[in-house]
């Protein structure tokens, strides 16, 4: 009789029947980082969409938008980054129905015009940081230069996600065109801005397209024999949110307000973030320059000594004034140096219902004063021993 032989597998599908759990993602995991990360664009980081996790980290979570959207595109987003034959398939369809680029979707275009208006509006307040780099530059000039990048950057971004891509060059050429109109403005207001990112939008839709070979990379995935991108991917979300807050934290210190309401009249305004910190440091500038020489002379002395032996000093020196506070307050309890908590808690107890104010309601304005001092005293003392508040 004929021997029928089994057809061979082909090493991607035999891997892909075989693929080790460690090689794929999981949905569960994913929505558990989602529920502890997911503003900060961990779940896309272990998905292996480092862009989009980036942009989700730099927008918490698209405007916490993104991340109910994110509750029901999950499960597609596992199976194009695990090679799911249903995710090919279901590809490979669009792209014959629609052979010339992707279809328009009013959500995408919505996204990329929020992106840009936000990360051209953050880059637009640093205007001012770069007389700190250069104090001849104009920042006029360089204030509409970065709005153009922020706006240019976050409507590619949005708009090259998945298998979509849309032109770095049709972005930014959309962008210039109405910064070229409102050059002659200090500032770029807030609605340039937004206006900016439409017109950016717009000319970036001419050049949608498929990404080259999207298929294919999908059939790739399975069953490739790959190293788990996830803490690569983690490391380099949070380099780039490490580099986009200081933007956006001098942006907020600029021009961001406070919603405050003024007890005696009872008129609501909203008080500039700039001169609320301002005003700290300027009533604190005592303080602070003491700072800025202790810090100094620890840099100094780090510099001569060495760092190691600095850190040791001031750890010994720490300890020290540790063990001082703790005899001080054993001594305001009436105790002796290396009483257990036990002592502790009993003469505090004693010394609070001695002192306490309820107590001295008959006796004199001065000793109902000074009952009150020694009542905090025992306080912070009992406070700092038993580190409790």
């Amino acid at each position: 009789p004929d021997v029928v032989c089994c057809p061979r597998e082909s090493p991607n599908e035999a891997g892909a029947r075989r693929a080790p759990w460690r090689e794929m993602v999981n949905a569960l995991v994913a929505y558990a980082l989602l529920i502890v990360g997911g503003p900060t664009g961990l779940h896309h980081a272990y998905l292996r969409r480092p862009a989009q996790a980036a942009l989700w980290g730099w927008t918490f979570g698209f405007f916490l938008l993104g991340l109910v959207r994110d509750l029901f595109c999950i499960p597609r987003y596992v199976r194009e980054c695990n090679g799911d034959p249903r995710a090919v398939e279901s590809l490979e369809e669009q792209i014959k129905a629609h052979p010339k680029g992707p279809p328009r979707h009013l959500s995408r275009y919505v996204a990329q015009i929020l992106a840009g208006w936000y990360l051209g509006a953050i880059m637009g307040c640093c205007d001012r940081l770069v007389q700190w780099v250069d104090p001849d530059a104009d920042p006029e000039v360089h204030g509409h230069l970065l709005v153009w990048a922020g706006v240019t950057f976050g409507v590619w971004i949005v708009g090259s996600q998945g298998p979509e891509r849309v032109s770095l060059l049709y972005a930014a050429g959309g962008a210039l065109v109405p910064l070229i109109f409102s050059a002659s403005q200090e500032e770029p207001a807030g609605n340039d801005v937004l206006l900016t990112a439409c017109i950016s939008t717009i000319a970036s839709g001419f050049s949608r397209s498929w990404a080259p070979h999207s298929a294919q990379v999908l059939k790739q995935r399975r069953g490739r024999k790959r190293r788990c991108g996830f803490c690569w991917n983690i490391f380099k979300l949070y380099v780039a949110v490490i580099g986009f807050a200081p933007f956006l934290f001098y942006g907020i210190y600029q021009y961001g307000t406070l919603p405050l309401r003024n007890e005696k009249t009872g008129v609501r305004m909203r008080m500039p973030i700039k001169h609320m910190v301002d005003k700290v440091f300027a009533d604190n500038e005592s303080e602070i320059s003491y700072l800025k020489e202790a810090f100094s002379h620890i840099y100094e002395e780090m510099q001569r000594r060495g760092v190691r032996e600095v850190l040791d000093d001031l750890y010994k020196h720490t300890n020290r004034y540790a063990e001082n506070e703790a005899n001080k307050a054993l001594e305001t309890l009436g105790l002796p140096h290396g009483a257990d908590a036990a002592a502790v808690r009993k003469a505090f107890r004693k010394l609070s219902i001695k002192y306490h104010p309820d107590r001295q309601m008959k006796a004199s304005p001065e000793k109902r004063e000074e009952s009150a001092v020694k009542f905090e005293e025992i306080r912070k003392a009992y406070e700092l021993l038993t580190n409790k508040k």
